[in-house]
């Protein structure tokens, strides 16, 4: 069991693995919303969308920005414009894949969700390293 510990442990050392962590979290917040919108009050897809991201990168900046790249900037700051700046447009990738996959090639709303999931997973990554928190990445 200690080994398991010290392994945990030193895997959080690593940004990518916190990110990831965070990842999943923002995930889980943005699918619960979008199967809420989708499921039970029976939005459409596209508005949906908008607000389950919106709800995840809120989410999101607030984990990683102490947690993952671990930044003593103000939260209200050209850090967090630099975010949403992003996530606008990692945002704006989310909703064509969504619209493509769903009524362009047919796919379900569960598939077309989970490949567009993966796509902005890592867009967002490599836009947050680069652009947003690149002090401390």
């Amino acid at each position: 069991m200690e080994q398991l510990r010290s392994l945990i442990k030193k895997l959080l050392q690593f940004r990518f693995v916190r990110f990831c962590i965070t990842g999943g979290l923002n995930t889980l917040v943005d699918f619960i919303v979008f199967f809420l919108l989708t499921g039970s009050l029976k939005w459409p897809v596209i508005p949906s969308q908008v607000i389950s991201y919106s709800a995840g990168i809120l989410n999101s900046y607030c984990i990683n920005r102490r947690w993952t790249f671990q930044t003593r900037n103000r939260f209200f700051g050209r850090e967090m414009l630099w975010f949403i700046g992003v996530n606008l447009c990692v945002l704006g990738v989310s909703v064509l894949s969504m619209w493509v996959l769903t009524t362009q090639m047919g796919f379900g709303t569960i598939l077309s969700k989970l490949c567009t999931t993966a796509l902005t997973m890592v867009l967002g990554f490599v836009l947050n390293r680069l652009l947003v928190f690149r002090s401390r990445a």
